[in-house]
């Protein structure tokens, strides 16, 4: 929950995994990744959607930025989806 709070609370919703991991305490990106990941492949499985290999591409887009640092925009569907639930 921490780490979907610190992204839904950044500029633009936009963050580095490294960014998001320091936020929450993490000692590296590699929990961010498998926070999402998990959660990803959940959802997947909830509403029956068969997501590509990287299905973190569910909750957001990725692209890297010039430090080859991945950079996470979350998607504003799934940015609403977590306020109607009352997560963040």
């Amino acid at each position: 929950m921490d780490v979907l709070a610190a992204h839904y609370n950044a500029p633009g919703r936009a963050a580095t995994t490294t960014d998001l991991a320091r936020q929450v305490g993490y000692e590296g990106y590699k929990g961010v990744n498998l926070c999402y990941g998990n959660l990803a492949a959940k959802i997947e499985t909830l509403v029956g959607v068969r997501a590509p290999d990287e299905k973190v591409l569910l909750l957001c887009e990725a692209e890297q930025d010039s430090e080859k640092h991945w950079v996470l925009t979350m998607r504003a569907e799934f940015a609403e989806g977590l306020r109607q639930a009352g997560w963040v």
